[in-house]
């Protein structure tokens, strides 16, 4: 009897060791099976749409502001990675900052920030049908307003010939959605201040005109007068 015994219990070691383990009898993986696809983290992308901003410097002369009205899109693919839809532990939320702002501009966004639904739009998830296999991510758009002012004349940054401004971005972390980032560079002509500090540099000394040269001539002559009269 002991020795039945014995031999049933091996059998059950080897019967539900592979299940513990999270795998069949047969050796099919189950928990790869619950994590793909898609499986891992998500790495999404922040971008800028502003209808009105192109690539050519904007004008913006000492004391004047300008805004621009546009979106903020936050992207991520949600066929290859992480799961489609999935709950963040925590509110994800888009803040936005200036780097190597120049003291002659100030730049403002609004709102500050930004909270994005990951979890509870799903109108959100969107599917491309052009190809021959269908794509889906997760799009967000929030309208945003950009102000630039020029607190002084504007310069232009070394090694550029325009102002270079930046607009930064940058979502928090939440579960296995990892930080975002998007950039957005602002171009700003120097315009009149660039000009004429070229030109308080670039131009010669004054020349005296014929009435100034005739009046030193007639000046020296009456010292020289002076002088052998003495």
């Amino acid at each position: 009897m002991r020795g039945t015994a014995a031999v049933l219990a091996l059998a059950m070691v080897f019967v539900l060791a592979p299940a513990v383990a999270g795998e069949t009898v047969d050796g099919t993986d189950q928990v790869a099976d619950e994590c793909s696809p898609p499986c891992g983290e998500i790495n999404p992308r922040i971008s800028f749409a502003f209808a009105d901003m192109g690539e050519d410097p904007i004008t913006l002369a000492e004391g004047e502001s300008v805004t621009f009205e546009g979106e903020v899109v936050y992207w991520t693919d949600t066929d290859d990675e992480g799961h489609a839809p999935h709950d963040a532990t925590e509110d994800i939320v888009i803040r936005f900052s200036f780097p190597r702002l120049p003291t002659w501009a100030s730049m403002s966004v609004e709102p500050a920030e930004i909270t994005v639904p990951v979890s509870t739009c799903p109108d959100c998830f969107q599917t491309n049908t052009e190809g021959s296999s269908p794509a889906t991510h997760y799009e967000y758009r929030e309208p945003v307003t950009l102000t630039v002012t020029a607190n002084e004349a504007p310069q232009a940054t070394t090694g550029y010939d325009y102002g270079k401004l930046q607009l930064f971005a940058k979502s928090t972390e939440s579960g296995i959605y990892n930080p975002g980032y998007g950039i957005r560079e602002v171009r700003v002509d120097p315009g009149a201040s660039a000009s004429l500090e070229q030109q308080s540099t670039d131009s010669p000394m004054p020349v005296p005109g014929a009435g100034a040269l005739a009046a030193l001539a007639t000046l020296g002559a009456t010292a020289v007068a002076v002088r052998k009269r003495s």
